[in-house]
């Protein structure tokens, strides 16, 4: 496990000035995102070792006169190397090589991020528990000097832990929830090709054209494999899908960039993470009505411009259209924050 008692420690000292009222917040915040940089340091030496690897099969490539696959080695080391610290795991599983070697280096080090993004877990999380003890007695000491703007900031800075990872508790790698979804037309979703049940909610006058539905609990996970069918027999109209856990802790929206369009025949039981990879193709953005809008607002969940789901459409009429995400770390975001007590 990693270590970090250090980061603790300094946090710790900070609070504390012989008993006078604590240091002040920028401090305190400092020594906090420090420590938290001190921690992630893991992921530049883990970066370092891929573009080693990178430039090993490089020379390797370049001594066989693999023209071609040399080419492909060297721009996805300097495209990695101009991403440096901006890592999206959605953009580099959708740009996963069809090269077998490259591929396998690729696929290699999205094993060992996850790794090590679990393995930071609990030192993560312990330095922030801390650090939001530190807050909460600078919070009171703020208060009881009667510096209220900057009692008010402090407890701006605990929410913040609470509503935005890395500050709070990472997303879980897992979690029971259901799917909800709006279309207008047949619509079919799976996960790792088992179709999902679901409960149509739309009372009205086009019950054979309109559906407004959640599926029943199901467990979800990071690796998962997503889905969406859908046919339209009148005029083209979007699909729009978002996971929920059932505590409603965290959510998944399913935005276009998150999707491949797939092969109309494209059977769902048979889809893999490469197929999805090697699609690359985004859906057309979809098109909505009244009713349409209503059905998905009526769910609650963030509209598209805070971060949620997107409608997107067939591009073929009275064909099954097939799209498929994998779920990644980066898709489970948080969601309804605890009442303050």
């Amino acid at each position: 496990m990693v270590v970090c008692g250090g980061a603790l420690a300094a946090i710790s000292g900070l609070a504390q000035d012989g008993g006078r009222t604590p240091v002040d917040l920028a401090g305190l915040k400092a020594s906090f995102e420090g420590a938290l940089a001190k921690l992630d340091e893991r992921y530049v030496q883990l970066d370092q070792s891929y573009l080693q690897a990178l430039a090993r099969l490089l020379e390797a490539e370049t001594q066989a006169a693999n023209l071609e696959a040399a080419v492909m080695v060297k721009k996805e080391a300097e495209a990695f190397t101009a991403s440096a610290g901006k890592f999206k795991e959605a953009v580099f599983r959708r740009n996963l090589s069809k090269y077998e070697p490259l591929n396998r280096l690729q696929t290699k080090y999205l094993e060992a991020r996850s790794a090590l993004t679990r393995e930071l877990e609990r030192p993560k999380s312990e330095l922030v528990r801390r650090y939001d003890q530190e807050l909460d007695k600078l919070q009171v000491g703020l208060t009881q000097a009667g510096n209220l703007p900057e009692a008010l900031a402090v407890r701006e800075e605990r929410q913040r832990l609470i509503d935005a990872p890395p500050f709070g508790q990472p997303p879980p790698a897992s979690f029971s929830g259901k799917a909800k979804f709006v279309t207008k037309g047949e619509v079919e979703v799976f996960i790792n090709g088992d179709p999902l049940s679901y409960r149509d909610l739309y009372e009205g006058r086009e019950e054979d054209l309109r559906v407004t539905a959640e599926s029943r609990p199901e467990d979800f996970k990071v690796g998962d494999i997503l889905v969406v069918r859908s046919r339209s027999r009148t005029t083209f109209r979007g699909v729009i899908i978002a996971l929920e856990a059932l505590d409603g802790s965290v959510y998944v929206p399913i935005r276009l960039t998150h999707l491949s369009r797939l092969r109309d025949e494209a059977n769902p039981k048979q889809v893999t993470t490469e197929m999805i990879a090697s699609a690359k193709s985004e859906p057309t953005k979809g098109a909505t009505d009244g009713e349409m809008l209503a059905a998905w607002a009526s769910f609650g969940l963030p509209a598209a411009d805070k971060g949620g789901s997107e409608w997107f459409q067939p591009d073929q009429a009275n064909v099954w259209n097939t799209w498929a995400t994998v779920i990644t770390d980066e898709m489970i975001l948080p969601w309804k924050v605890p009442a303050e007590k």
